[in-house]
Parts: structure tokens; sequence; C-alpha cells
């Protein structure tokens, strides 16, 4: 039987991280990555830095994640439309919807994704490009 103390625990930390992520977004959106520092990070989203630090080693780390995420939900979503039983010109449409959706429920998200790409380390951009 799962201990629910660990469960709480695991479920808060991913809590975290996704408000982090989050703020991170945004902070990144408004003050590109090179701006964006820990500590804007942690004032936009309510941790301290050293709670920040917890869950990611530092910025470049942190973008990482938040490109990763993105890329996994373009993936999961260009999968989803390619499954789709309907023409082409429908999927595109559904797929251009579903993007839409994304970008009006957290514009930020996207603009991180999208406009910070070039700060995203060599390595880092290969290993994701490849998941993506």
């Amino acid at each position: 039987m799962p201990d629910p103390t660990r469960r709480r625990k695991r479920l808060g930390a991913q809590f975290a991280r996704t408000v982090i992520m989050e703020a991170a977004a945004s902070v990144f959106a408004q003050k590109g990555y090179h701006g964006a520092t820990m500590d804007d990070i942690a004032s936009a989203s309510g941790y301290s830095p050293a709670a920040i630090y917890k869950y990611f080693k530092n910025k470049e780390e942190l973008f990482r994640h938040l490109w990763n995420h993105m890329a996994e939900w373009f993936a999961g979503i260009f999968d989803e439309a390619t499954g789709l039983r309907m023409p082409f010109e429908y999927r595109l449409q559904w797929l251009m919807n579903a993007i839409l959706k994304q970008l009006e429920s957290n514009p930020d998200m996207i603009v991180s994704f999208i406009a910070q790409r070039p700060y995203v380390s060599q390595s880092s951009q290969s290993e994701l490009e490849a998941q993506a």
C-alpha cells in the first residue's frame, strides 16, 4: 500500500515546480532569458530563491525544464492531430485551435518557448529538438 505522506510530498513538489515554471515563463517573456534573474522568478512565483534552488539547480536548468514541458506539449498535440480521422484541412484547423487555446490560457509559456529558443544551450537544444 503506497505511503500517503510520500504521495502528498510528491504532489506538493510537482505543484511547486509547476508554479515556479509558470512564473519563470512570465519573467522570461517579460525580461528575456538574460534579463531574468532567479530573484525575479522567486518574486513572481511566491517562493523564496532558496526554495527554487531546491527544485532547479540554476536558471538554465529551469529554462530547460520549461522548454521540455512545451516541447512535450507540442509533440503530444501533433500526435493527437495526426491520429484524428478527418481530412487534412480539418486536422490542421483542429491543431491551430489547440495551439490558440494554449496561447490564450498561458501566453507567456508559448512566448518563452518560441522567443527565448536561442538561449537553450546547444547540447540541450539538440536533445530537446530530437524529442520534439
